[in-house]
């Protein structure tokens, strides 16, 4: 059982420095070069916009995805009164497109 935790590890540690020289050399495409570059809105000023507009606090979020030839963040947010919110954000201008469970 030891040697076969050792040898999981070992696995991991490997695969681990593989996978970010793919990233650092742009071998791979999508949201986790484009959020490194900036070219998304950060996630922290569409949730301050949530709470200006419906107060409360997000449940969970996934993001960005892509959606429609852009990307976009999903957002679970639960108000202040115990209402279930679910948010779509532009993730490239930070635009709300839609709410649901209003």
């Amino acid at each position: 059982m030891k040697r076969f935790a050792i040898l999981v590890l070992s696995l991991i540690a490997l695969a681990a420095p593989a996978a970010a020289v793919a990233r650092e050399d742009g071998l791979e495409d999508g949201p986790y070069l484009m959020a490194q570059s900036g070219d998304f809105v950060p996630l922290e000023d569409i949730l301050a916009e949530l709470r200006n507009q419906y107060s409360g606090h997000q449940l969970s979020v996934s993001g960005p995805v892509p959606q429609d030839g852009g990307y976009v963040y999903r957002i679970k947010w639960l108000t202040e009164d115990g209402a279930v919110l679910y948010v779509v954000a532009d993730a490239e201008t930070g635009s709300i497109l839609s709410v649901e469970g209003e």
